[in-house]
């Protein structure tokens, strides 16, 4: 059963649930929806490992999600309730907390918390996206960057593919969040490296999130040294082609 309230007040409802009882919690932290999520449509789940000393302290953290942004601000919440003093020493719990957008788009927030009191348990953080931009990726800016190239293992190896990366930039153009999508990790690799190298306009409407396309490509005859050829749609597509590599390589050269 899903109960809606301000976690600062939830307070003495933990503590009446036999599922949290033992864990005896003292303080629980207002959460917000990230607010550089919600403008970049993030949304997923976040799963937490907390270790409590026995002064009732949040001493070690471990979260596992897909995005950086909201396993950061469930680290953050966490790490600030308190528990109390218990003299059989340390214990440890596993919270899940889930980012949930709603489908229609509102200027606000709009936000609501709950905590399912089931085991596990959990911690919903439901918002309303602000008003779609379909054309924001057209307007991000790359002021610089570095040149790409083919990775020299992938070339030998005779690895080709896509890559897709998810980015987000903040209102200062800074890269706050890069994961993904797809790819062979040879090209990932090189492909993440590179994006890191760039440096972007602060965006006009605020914090941004788009995809960027690597294509790694080989084609032709082989040659030596290799032939390249890289061609840039930024933000959107970097294409690198290359010789293949020779079937007999001279080693005398």
């Amino acid at each position: 059963m899903w109960r809606f309230f301000n976690l600062g007040l939830a307070l003495s409802m933990l503590q009446s649930v036999p599922g949290l009882q033992k864990y005896s919690v003292t303080r629980v932290e207002s959460l917000h929806y990230p607010a550089l999520a919600r403008a970049a449509g993030l949304q997923g789940e976040v799963m937490l490992t907390a270790d409590v000393d026995s002064d009732g302290k949040v001493v070690h953290i471990e979260a596992t999600s897909t995005r950086a942004i909201l396993k950061e601000a469930a680290a953050e919440n966490i790490g600030k309730w308190t528990f109390e003093p218990r003299a059989s020493g340390t214990f440890q719990f596993t919270v899940f907390y889930e980012f949930v957008l709603r489908e229609k788009a509102s200027v606000s927030p709009d936000e609501n918390v709950s905590f399912d009191f089931d085991l596990p348990h959990t911690v919903r953080v439901v918002a309303s996206p602000p008003p779609v931009d379909a054309d924001a990726g057209s307007r991000v800016h790359v002021i610089r960057h570095a040149p790409m190239h083919y990775p020299a293992l992938a070339r030998q190896t005779r690895i080709q593919g896509v890559v897709k990366l998810f980015v987000v930039i903040d209102q200062f153009g800074k890269v706050v969040e890069l994961d993904v999508e797809s790819g062979h990790p040879l090209l990932k690799d090189a492909a993440t490296q590179n994006l890191r190298s760039w440096q972007f306009e602060p965006p006009a409407l605020g914090p941004t999130a788009f995809e960027v396309t690597y294509e790694f490509v080989s084609e032709g005859k082989a040659e030596y040294p290799p032939k390249e050829d890289t061609r840039y749609d930024l933000p959107k597509h970097i294409w690198i082609a290359v010789s293949p590599p020779e079937a007999f390589p001279d080693k005398s050269r």
